[in-house]
């Protein structure tokens, strides 16, 4: 994930062509990163605890 918005910093210093990090709702040349790390990992362990039947909203 470093290296996409590292490469999307770099886009954007040479072309004007702003990247968005939909997930979390901001450009990513805004040093978003930590944010978005946080966001997806997350997820990651939302969807481990639905895997792993965790979840409270699961039906298994």
């Amino acid at each position: 994930m470093a290296r996409a918005y590292a490469l999307a910093r770099i886009v954007f210093a040479e072309t004007g062509m702003q990247a968005v990090d939909h997930e979390v709702g901001q450009a990513v040349h805004d040093d978003g990163l930590p944010r978005a790390v946080a966001r997806y990992r997350g997820v990651g362990q939302h969807v481990g605890g639905l895997v792993e039947g965790r979840d409270e909203h699961s039906t298994g």
